[in-house]
């Protein structure tokens, strides 16, 4: 896997971190899931890209993209409030889908099974 602190600035207000990433999933998790399953849509996607970042297959450039899209992911003042249920994350799911599109070579069936394996797992 990349080194995180390579995609990572100083100055950035949003750095993407895996305990972030953590904190995000399990608060969408906790709060929204159980009132509107498409929000599962927006965890597998954001689990792909998350496994897609872990992987040693992954060029540096999909690696970017992948930050960059968990970090927009992440945020949570962005062109849409998260805080809104469930419109809250149609920005974030169309930012990760055009992610997934991009860095899709990367996307393996060990990708795929980590995702899936997550998923079962909470749900």
């Amino acid at each position: 896997m990349p080194k995180l602190s390579k995609y990572r600035k100083p100055d950035d207000p949003v750095n993407y971190t895996p305990k972030a990433f953590w904190d995000k999933l399990n608060l969408i998790t906790r709060e929204f899931y159980n009132k509107d399953e498409r929000l599962k849509e927006v965890m597998e996607k954001a689990l792909l890209i998350y496994f897609v970042l872990q992987s040693e297959k992954t060029a540096p450039w999909a690696a970017t993209s992948a930050v960059s899209a968990l970090a927009y992911f992440i945020f949570p003042v962005d062109a849409i409030c998260d805080l809104i249920p469930v419109f809250g994350y149609c920005d974030d799911i169309a930012v990760m889908s055009a992610c997934i599109a991009a860095v899709a070579s990367f996307v393996d069936d060990k990708v795929r099974e980590q995702t899936r394996k997550k998923l079962r797992e909470w749900f």
